[in-house]
């Protein structure tokens, strides 16, 4: 009994180890440090369909779309064009001229489509065209034009000022919404469907 109180008194290190090193330099573990306005985005369980982009930036499955040259962006302004309008962009897709030919920087013919993003009139949605929300919006093209891409067409999107608060999964959603109504769109041959883009 005594020689178990010396223990206790005298040896405090067995019971109480000392830590070398402070908490805040030990590895805790279930901890999930964000970073922000970082590529990757945080999930919730009910997103767990839409795929991260991680898993899709060097994805075979989704392979690079080519991009619009200027000169066909410039002549693009006067055509008729299908639009569908979202609460983050604007979603406007046009076929080629008839007997046209296009190809990529590396020379290949192109026989699906293109996909551009446009500058914005407006200032706030001129702060979303930095490269983080131009990544998002494409990524989220590549995804989705392999079902709902229509063949031969060219897409461009611009963005709108509430493209500041957009996460990946809204992008991704909105996405969906905007190219199946294109296609909707573009199965239902009426004039009225079709709305001329003039810049304002």
């Amino acid at each position: 009994m005594a020689f178990s109180l010396l223990k206790n008194s005298f040896f405090p290190i067995k019971r109480y180890p000392i830590q070398f090193f402070p908490s805040f330099f030990q590895k805790r573990k279930n901890t999930i440090y964000s970073i922000p306005n970082s590529n990757y985005s945080t999930f919730k369980e009910s997103d767990a369909r839409i795929p991260t982009l991680h898993a899709i930036q060097h994805n075979i499955e989704y392979p690079e779309i080519s991009g619009i040259p200027a000169i066909h962006l410039i002549s693009s302004v006067s055509k008729s064009a299908l639009i569908s309008h979202q609460k983050f962009f604007m979603l406007r897709a046009w076929k080629w001229p008839q007997n046209s030919k296009y190809r990529d920087k590396s020379g290949k013919p192109i026989q699906n489509y293109r996909f551009s993003i446009m500058n914005a009139s407006n200032k706030t949605a001129k702060s979303c065209e930095r490269r983080y929300f131009r990544k998002r919006l494409r990524l989220a093209f590549r995804i989705h034009c392999k079902d709902l891409g229509l063949r031969q067409f060219d897409y461009v999107a611009t963005f709108n000022k509430e493209m500041v608060d957009a996460k990946w999964s809204d992008v991704y959603n909105q996405m969906y919404s905007a190219m199946l109504a294109i296609r909707s769109k573009q199965n239902t041959p009426d004039k009225k469907l079709f709305k001329k883009y003039r810049k304002k």
